[in-house]
């Protein structure tokens, strides 16, 4: 499938920050205070801690027309569950652009039958796209653009912040997964997209509708 049309075009890389400690030096700085809180308190952090870290980096990306220091990846990913929501097939899948030139495509299945969901396919979708990214494209500067509000802004902390899915808390651990997966880059942006532009993402979402489960695309 041509990519053309699903990419949103223009050129975003970053310029340098100054400040007084690098974010090496800060980032372990955050996790010995994480420590100390957790035995201080021993109570669960809901993932809050990994959300102040989202937001300290994204901060810190300001976007500039010169002083291109790394490479920009783009990834959408989406999940699918059919034929009936709830209790079809759970798909996963993700799409990967390298300064807008597709690179990568995968698609699997989560599981089948009682208890799957779309939000669950979606969540699965995220966490494969960014263990990806980690493996393969950490040193990037890297956009996740997904069409789920519900897991865009549960990850991101805009809804949910403190205690997310109060009502759904079968969603509390992949929440917090791809929260910690998030936090543990330091060039990264989740956004919502519309349903229209994810189309590639969602192809790959579903090429294991009438498949057995399995988590990756190899036969």
């Amino acid at each position: 499938m041509n990519p053309v049309g699903l990419v949103i075009a223009y050129t975003l890389c970053l310029k340098s920050v100054t400040c007084k400690e690098s974010p090496i030096t800060s980032f372990a700085r955050a996790r010995r205070e994480q420590a100390s809180v957790v035995s201080q308190t021993r109570e669960p952090l809901h993932g809050s801690f990994y959300i102040l870290l989202i937001e300290q980096r994204r901060a810190k990306l300001p976007i500039s027309s010169t002083n291109i220091t790394m490479r920009h990846v783009k990834t959408f990913f989406d999940g699918s569950c059919e034929p009936v929501n709830p209790g079809g097939k759970a798909g996963w899948g993700f799409a990967v652009l390298v300064d807008d030139l597709f690179v990568y495509g995968i698609g699997g299945i989560v599981w089948e039958g009682a208890g799957m969901t779309n939000n669950i396919a979606e969540y699965h979708a995220l966490i494969e796209c960014l263990d990806y990214l980690s493996r393969d494209h950490s040193d990037d500067y890297i956009e996740v653009f997904g069409d789920s509000n519900l897991v865009v802004n549960m990850v991101n902390g805009t809804w949910g912040r403190k205690n997310p899915h109060k009502k759904a808390p079968h969603l509390l651990p992949l929440c917090l997964k791809a929260r910690k997966l998030l936090a543990s880059f330091d060039n990264i942006i989740l956004q919502w997209i519309p349903r229209e532009e994810n189309q590639l993402a969602d192809w790959y979402s579903k090429q294991r509708s009438n498949k057995s489960p399995l988590r990756t695309d190899s036969d």
